[in-house]
């Protein structure tokens, strides 16, 4: 990612998103926003026009299992390969469980400083 938080709880979900969309952009990925924000997802990544990844941006507190539920039907919308839910905070139990049975990756924010880290 472009820049180096020391302090995530300064970070707005529009930074935020923006840091991602970078993260991506870098990594060779398109890009894209999706429209409204019903939509379960905040981004889809595609690389090289093959792999798609549904990603959906959580800013604060613990991430519960509806954000979970909403990635995945975006996965099924999207015709993703796969789904990530990036997160500020912490997961809820009841969004770990969930995640690991329909196969959803969590991003918190201990794994989100050793991305910042490296890119």
């Amino acid at each position: 990612m472009k820049t180096n938080y020391q302090n995530f709880e300064l970070i707005s979900w529009i930074k935020l998103l923006q840091e991602v969309e970078i993260y991506y952009k870098t990594r060779g990925y398109h890009v894209e926003r999706t429209p409204g924000t019903d939509s379960g997802a905040d981004l889809i990544a595609t690389f090289l026009g093959v792999e798609k990844v549904a990603v959906k941006i959580c800013s604060r507190g613990f991430v519960l299992f509806s954000s979970v539920h909403e990635v995945s039907y975006a996965k099924i919308y999207y015709r993703c390969d796969r789904a990530e839910v990036i997160s500020l905070g912490f997961f809820s139990k009841d969004a770990e469980l969930l995640a690991k049975i329909i196969d959803v990756k969590l991003i918190n924010r201990y794994e989100l400083e050793k991305i910042i880290e490296k890119y």
